[in-house]
């Protein structure tokens, strides 16, 4: 994307979603933490309670008990029960769902129930019928302690899956914003990326595709090397709605030419044979680079359609470099480095031999002749057939080795 206004304004677009994003996953928190102190205070409330009916249990149960002062113990039951009724208050106001609502209501319909027992009970121990409240607590009095705390559990329970759900659903739903957070980020991303960023094409008979290079701009060359040169040096951009039209390709001249090259035997003729690809290519220029003997750079060789002081102006170039002409040498793949306005495009392929990659020939093509398939593939074919004119000696088994020999650049 390059028209500035649109690039802006989805950077402003991508800031308001990020930030909505930021608002959704703080309000999510917000309830998370709500919820959980929620749950906290239900169980509280609900742990009190059992307590206290614990107690008033115990208490009621001392009524009858031989050496206990009833007075002491009913005082303890009235304030037990105090505390109960508070607690089953309380947890009213706290629960959220109908379920716990109603098990509430039936622990306190059942308390009362047992208030009328109780107060049986005494009535029965003022009599001295501590036979008659004996039954009435340790029957009718326990069932309904028991029933009120099964129902004080049913109403914790339904309450604390409930809370429990809505925690579940608040982190999904904060995952989905982030999710979508991240999603949006990378494709803003992507859509943000310079229209001028890298990219690399691999030879059709390639298995995998080229290594990725970093774009790097351009420099004139005032003896006109060419913009291929240049670019195979330094990297350029492909920019993918200008494709060209197929072209037709002379495949009996480049089969005349494979025959010849395999059939030099002295490489003064090479530079003729370079012209004869130069014109199948549709090509302004080309440069043959081979590896040094370590195999650490890359020196111009021969060459069509460059004057000489400008082919020994461009050095050497290290097999590290951040450039097309050296990643076709490092990972013995073809390189593609798109035209631009006013400039040619280029294809790097390498000299591939049984000792490994040997050095690469740099074309400058014309008409985005880089974009064609069938160019890309003849330049391939030629490629292969000059690397026989490049041999490792036998004491550097693997390393990379010069020319034969070296003719004069044109």
């Amino acid at each position: 994307m390059k028209r500035r206004g649109l690039r802006l304004t989805l950077f402003v677009l991508f800031i308001a979603a990020l930030g909505g994003a930021v608002y959704g996953v703080w309000t999510f928190e917000t309830r998370i933490v709500r919820d959980r102190a929620a749950r906290d205070v239900v169980a509280g409330e609900a742990a009190r309670a059992a307590l206290a009916l614990a107690e008033l249990r115990a208490s009621q149960q001392a009524y009858v008990a031989v050496g206990q002062s009833a007075d002491f113990w009913t005082a303890r039951v009235t304030s037990s029960l105090q505390a109960v009724q508070t607690a089953l208050d309380g947890l009213r106001e706290d629960v959220t769902v109908d379920e716990a609502r109603a098990a509430l209501e039936s622990a306190g319909s059942t308390l009362k129930d047992f208030t009328q027992v109780d107060r049986r009970a005494r009535e029965q121990l003022a009599l001295n019928q501590t036979l008659f409240a004996s039954d009435l607590i340790f029957a009718d009095g326990l069932e309904m302690l028991r029933a009120t705390a099964a129902h004080l559990e049913n109403a914790r329970q339904a309450q604390d899956a409930a809370l429990t759900a809505s925690l579940g659903a608040q982190r999904r739903n904060e995952a989905y914003v982030l999710a979508g957070a991240l999603l949006l980020t990378l494709v803003v991303t992507l859509l943000l990326l310079p229209a001028g960023a890298r990219e690399t094409t691999a030879a059709p008979s390639a298995s995998a595709g080229a290594a990725d290079t970093p774009a790097i701009p351009r420099t004139d060359t005032d003896d006109s090397l060419g913009a291929a040169i240049d670019a195979g040096l330094a990297g350029s951009s492909v920019r993918p709605e200008s494709k060209s039209q197929a072209r037709r390709l002379d495949l009996g001249a480049t089969a005349d030419l494979c025959t010849d090259l395999a059939r030099i035997t002295d490489t003064k003729d090479l530079p003729s044979l370079l012209a004869r690809a130069a014109r199948i290519l549709d090509a302004h220029g080309i440069v043959l680079w081979v590896a040094d003997p370590a195999g650490m750079e890359l020196l111009p060789s021969i060459s069509h359609g460059y004057p000489a002081q400008a082919l020994s102006r461009l050095g050497a170039v290290r097999r590290d470099s951040d450039n097309a002409t050296a990643a076709a040498f490092r990972s013995g793949r073809l390189q593609v480095v798109a035209s631009e306005a006013g400039q040619h495009g280029a294809i790097i392929a390498p000299l591939l031999t049984v000792s490994g990659c040997m050095g690469v020939m740099a074309v400058e093509v014309k008409n985005q002749g880089e974009r064609d398939d069938a160019v890309r593939a003849a330049t391939s074919i030629v490629a292969a057939q000059l690397a026989a004119l490049v041999s490792a000696p036998p004491a550097a088994a693997g390393a990379p080795a010069e020319p034969r020999a070296k003719a004069e650049s044109m």
